[in-house]
């Protein structure tokens, strides 16, 4: 197998969408992972409706300006993450990589790759609203309230269990227990049932 062979069967069958631009921004060439992630059917029908202004692909369109200005100050672009609005509606989270190659020759390119990373954002946001929501739920409630390592050392508290114990805050309350099995039980070996 020749080395350029290897080059266009990796463009052909990767999973990861591959893009090269030109310094005009216009997109030259695109594999057709990275047609199927933006919603084309083929890489001729999104270089043919997008090809002159992939700006419209991000929710943001200007991300797209902010990503270039970075890769033209530095030259690269590493794991990038940006919302993109396909023409069909579907938002998408996508990690995006990029490369200039032949700086200073009138045949500059940019050459980037872009993972769909969608999936993983739904998730982290998933997550942080359900910590959101069980922090206020501990904060807020009227019960004293705490949490503990296994060997029993405080590691939060709530403002009712606070002031349950006499403390103006759970920092105060925290800092002052060292052992829960020795200072709050008063058979010790019961923090282990």
């Amino acid at each position: 197998m020749k080395p350029e062979d290897f080059h266009r069967i990796v463009f052909e069958s990767s999973d990861i969408g591959i893009y090269m631009t030109a310094l005009s921004g216009e997109l030259m060439s695109v594999n057709e992972a990275f047609a199927r992630m933006m919603g084309f059917a083929s890489t001729t029908a999104l270089l043919a409706r997008m090809g002159g202004n992939p700006a419209s692909l991000y929710a943001d369109p200007r991300q797209r300006d902010r990503l270039w200005n970075k890769v033209m100050t530095s030259g690269h672009l590493s794991n990038e993450v940006s919302e993109i609005a396909r023409p069909d509606g579907l938002r998408m989270w996508v990690s995006e990589s990029a490369s200039m190659h032949g700086i200073g020759t009138p045949n500059a390119v940019l050459i980037g790759t872009v993972i769909d990373i969608t999936e993983l954002v739904t998730s982290q946001q998933a997550l942080r609203s359900a910590e959101e929501r069980y922090r206020g739920l501990f904060e807020n409630a009227v019960d004293g309230t705490f949490i503990s390592s296994l060997d029993g050392k405080m590691l939060d508290a709530n403002q009712a269990l606070a002031r349950i114990n006499g403390y103006e805050t759970p920092a105060e309350l925290i800092s002052a227990v060292n052992t829960l099995a020795i200072e709050w039980y008063v058979e010790p070996q019961r923090r282990n049932d």
